[in-house]
């Protein structure tokens, strides 16, 4: 496994104080020029309006355009095992009571052609200068690094908001693995060939999606079952 962090990245420099091995880059994370036979880990900061302190977890890719880096309508290739662990490992650790534990979304680039993650401090400068929780993040990625071996089913996710606290608590407290997840605000630029990229673009291949039904509107629920039918098995959460 190989770490990425930027130097434009407050968070990913604090989290690097805590590592041995790592690739510094010069440009922003979302746009790395990163090549990979292995996984790859991009240590970094998250931004939100709502400045609400996170530690997260997600993959990459655009579900339409590419305002962020990456490829439109491109998504990454991911591996749900070791995502999941990674947020289960850093709930696990967090001793801070004010940062709240989840998944994201899929966004944002770079777009990979070899299985990666984010894994992220957010959501404020005051949150990225927080060595607590950098420590966690370098501590989860040692773990990450050091574990030998991983066995599980993957899952995909549909529907939810940015933060898809309904997977994250599947993945937390059921043990469930997810990969790729489109959130409700995607469900309209959903198409069967970014429904396949989701599954085959996740490692291990799902045989089943779930669908956070209390969040999608009546056609948007119609809308991921017929994307799904004949591709995967979508059970209704």
């Amino acid at each position: 496994m190989k770490v990425v962090i930027s130097k434009k990245d407050i968070a990913g420099m604090n989290i690097s104080k805590f590592l041995d091995n790592f690739e510094l880059i010069e440009e922003d994370i979302i746009y790395a020029d990163t090549k990979s036979d292995n996984f790859v880990i991009f240590a970094s900061r998250h931004k939100s309006e709502s400045k609400k302190p996170t530690l997260t977890v997600h993959t990459t890719g655009n579900f339409k355009e590419n305002l962020y880096g990456g490829e439109e309508n491109t998504l990454s290739f991911c591996n749900a095992l070791i995502m999941s662990t990674a947020l289960r490992k850093i709930n696990e650790l967090n001793n801070l009571p004010e940062f709240e534990v989840s998944f994201e979304a899929t966004h944002h680039g770079p777009t990979t052609d070899f299985p990666s993650m984010f894994i992220e401090v957010g959501s404020s400068p005051k949150n990225w200068k927080n060595l607590s929780a950098c420590k966690i993040i370098a501590d989860t990625i040692k773990f990450i690094i050091s574990k030998k071996e991983y066995k599980g089913e993957s899952a995909i996710g549909f529907g939810g908001q940015h933060y898809p606290k309904l997977f994250s608590k599947m993945c937390i407290e059921e043990k469930y693995n997810f990969g790729h997840i489109c959130p409700k605000y995607h469900i309209n630029n959903l198409t069967k060939d970014l429904v396949k990229q989701m599954i085959e673009k996740t490692s291990p291949i799902p045989k089943i999606a779930f669908m956070d039904k209390k969040s999608l509107s009546s056609p948007e629920k119609e809308k991921v079952r017929n994307l799904c039918r004949d591709l995967i098995e979508l059970k209704e959460v």
